[in-house]
């Protein structure tokens, strides 16, 4: 039974499309029900939508089961508890920031959550990502390890952040469900590693998290970077598509459209940029100004911004092809050469992280299970996953 209403969707009335739909805030307000409850719940739940389309509902009274309103609320209600959980944890690490005179920045989800989201159970955060100054790294890491953070991930090399990569990951040592982002720069393509960040803090603004004080970018920067973080990701997941729609109109009449654009251009950023605001255009109609987007769209993309912009949603699934398209459109040849390096030849400490097992020559052992790993990672899409030995290594 559940199968036969799940094909009841066409192209046109997926989840996806009906939940855009459902969220846009000049949508349809006698939207439809969709003619499978089950398959929403289960896009809503995973994609971190519940609470948004619950309240949704709700507000426009659309009928729904008690048993798929059940499922949304107890989702929504552990959004709302993470949230609160991060918000707890940020006040701590961010109180003695202030103490030592460190401006701390706070990007998208914690952002929004005291911005656009009214509401502690409508907008998830996996983690909290906090920008510093390039020269308040080294201080504000080791304030943060004086109130009891560890590193998260093992880096490559000692040197390699924030030199070279753009976010290192710390944890709070009672609290290992909770992460920390450090970002030394905004965005992880190396392509926009030079991407100035001047205009991002002379235009932030101070916010109140308990008793301690943090910044949130200025609007046309804080925009800027959901448009950016949208395509490096793929233009694809819905929230992060419904970010960039919902404080466009917030802040509509805010916003100076004309720096937006300007600031776009001087930072190289007109591609990302667009290629965001037509997926959030087609998901949830109008949130650009059509001049804005028409502006963007006189900019001709080089094959340079093309092929980095294609490759970033691919890194994680395949490292090797990362290297090649950083090795290409990476930039000015010292800098990108030293990066190559780093990426290629990782500490000692490091590789015995990955390979656990030490005899005479494990070093030269460890590189060749890099490789290999490397490599397995990039043709695991196209091997079944019962064919993989070991696929969670």
């Amino acid at each position: 039974m559940i199968g036969e209403s799940k094909r009841q969707f066409t192209s046109s009335q997926s989840p996806h499309r009906w939940i855009a739909q459902l969220l846009r805030e000049d949508g349809d307000q006698t939207n439809a029900p969709p003619k499978c409850w089950e398959e929403v719940t289960e896009y809503a739940c995973t994609h971190g939508l519940a609470g948004l389309v619950l309240h949704a509902v709700s507000d426009r009274e659309i009928p729904i089961g008690d048993v798929h309103r059940q499922r949304l609320a107890e989702s929504a209600a552990h959004i709302a508890a993470r949230n609160l959980h991060l918000a707890h944890h940020l006040e701590r690490i961010a109180k003695p920031l202030n103490d030592a005179g460190i401006d701390v920045m706070v990007l998208k989800g914690m952002a929004l959550n005291h911005l656009i989201y009214d509401r502690l159970d409508l907008r998830p955060m996996t983690d909290v990502d906090l920008l510093f100054r390039f020269d308040d790294i080294q201080e504000a890491c080791g304030v943060l390890k004086a109130v009891g953070c560890v590193d998260g991930e093992p880096l490559l090399r000692e040197d390699f952040f924030p030199r070279f990569y753009y976010e290192r990951e710390f944890r709070p040592a009672g609290a290992p469900n909770v992460k920390f982002d450090v970002h030394a720069r905004l965005f992880r393509p190396w392509r926009y590693r030079n991407v100035s960040l001047e205009s991002f803090w002379s235009e932030s603004r101070a916010l109140t998290i308990g008793d301690a004080t943090v910044r949130v970018p200025g609007h046309e920067g804080m925009l800027i970077h959901l448009c950016v973080h949208a395509a490096c990701h793929g233009a694809g997941r819905l929230l992060w598509l419904l970010d960039v729609h919902r404080f466009a109109r917030r802040y509509a009449d805010e916003i100076d459209w004309l720096a937006f654009v300007d600031g776009v251009r001087s930072m190289g950023l007109a591609w990302p940029t667009l290629v965001a605001g037509r997926a959030v255009d087609d998901a949830f109609g109008s949130s650009l100004p059509d001049s804005v987007i028409s502006e963007l769209d006189s900019e001709t993309p080089g094959w340079a911004d093309r092929l980095a912009l294609w490759q970033a949603p691919r890194d994680d699934q395949h490292p090797i092809a990362r290297l090649c398209v950083d090795a290409v459109v990476g930039g000015a040849r010292k800098d990108q050469m030293a990066y190559l390096g780093a990426l290629l030849v990782p500490q000692r400490a490091h590789m015995a992280d990955i390979y656990k097992i030490h005899h005479p020559g494990w070093l030269v052992c460890a590189h060749t299970w890099r490789v290999v790993r490397a490599g397995m990672r990039g043709i695991s899409q196209f091997i079944p996953r019962a064919c993989i030995p070991f696929r969670h290594v």
